[in-house]
This record gives C-alpha cells, structure tokens and sequence, in this order.
C-alpha cells in the first residue's frame, strides 16, 4: 500500500487506519512525488491519494500508466481534485458515492477500481476534531482582543450576514 500525502491530516488519518487494521504502508510526501518514481508507484497493490495541491503539477497516474503493466489494483482517491486544474489523477471523471463507493475503472487481466468518496476524510471524526480543536485554540486565546484581525474578520462577515438576513425578511 502506498499513501501519496502521509504527512498531512489526511494522510496521517490513512496510516492510521491502515495501521489499526494491521497494516503497513509505503509513505511518500512532497519530496518523494517531486520526482515521481512511477514504476515504483504502479508497483503497489493500493495507492491512497491524500495530498493538496495548490498549483497543477504533472499527474501521479495517467490513462496511459493504467494501460501499461502495474500490480496497482486499487486507488482511493481522499482528495477529489477531479474537477480541478490541480488533479493528481486525470483517470475518472466524477467521484464516487456511499451507495455507490466503489468504479471499475479498467477491467480484463488487470482489473483497477476506484474509490473517489469526497467526504471521506468524515470517517475520522475525532482526528478531525483534534484538527479543528489545535488550530482554533489559539484564536480562542485572543477572543477579547478587538483589534485582533481574525476576529474583526470574523464580526464583519457575521455583520454583512445580518444584514443579508435583515434585507431578505
């Protein structure tokens, strides 16, 4: 298994989960996709896509990669860009869903599916709290500071939805 992002939340949440089920993975982050390694990528059974990307960067999987030799039977792609300039993997057109979870995406001798769930990352509610919790500690912290821009920020965008709500009424 391979966990493209294992630095971040998600990816961390990935290792996690795979570890809780007995699991090891290969971790690659930002130094490791800076100069893709594809064989060793396609080399793995299960790639799990984490990363957040900013700008477009070239794709970590392409049609032509899908079609060439590759152990890789399963991706699951935690982070959705499908849409976006920034698409790590341009090889599925639209994601995946509760009901439907899992798409075929090459069938034959080397069968691949896909797993593009855009909420995924909700399986891990108490990581995610813990996230959430450490980076709005500290903004907590300066609550009563009124000249602290996040908070002006803050009452300014809740003004401006007053007001809204005021003007729809």
């Amino acid at each position: 298994m391979l966990v493209i992002g294992a630095q971040g939340r998600c990816g961390q949440g990935a290792r996690d989960a795979l570890a809780a089920a007995g699991l090891g993975a290969t971790c690659w982050d930002l130094a490791e996709t800076r100069e893709l390694d594809k064989a060793a990528l396609l080399d793995h059974d299960v790639l799990i896509n984490t990363v957040l990307v900013h700008e477009p960067v070239p794709p970590f999987v392409t049609h032509v990669d899908l079609d060439s030799p590759r152990r890789l039977s399963l991706i699951c792609d935690v982070s959705c860009d499908v849409t976006s300039d920034c698409n790590t993997l341009p090889i599925y057109q639209r994601v995946t869903s509760w009901p439907e979870p899992v798409v075929r995406l090459r069938g034959g001798a080397q069968p691949l599916d896909l797993i593009a769930i855009d909420n995924l990352p909700s399986l891990l509610p108490e990581e995610a709290s813990i996230a959430f919790s450490a980076q709005l500690t500290p903004l907590l912290a300066r609550l009563d500071d009124p000249a602290d821009p996040v908070w002006q920020r803050a009452a300014g965008e809740f003004q401006l939805a007053q007001q809204n709500r005021t003007a729809d009424v």
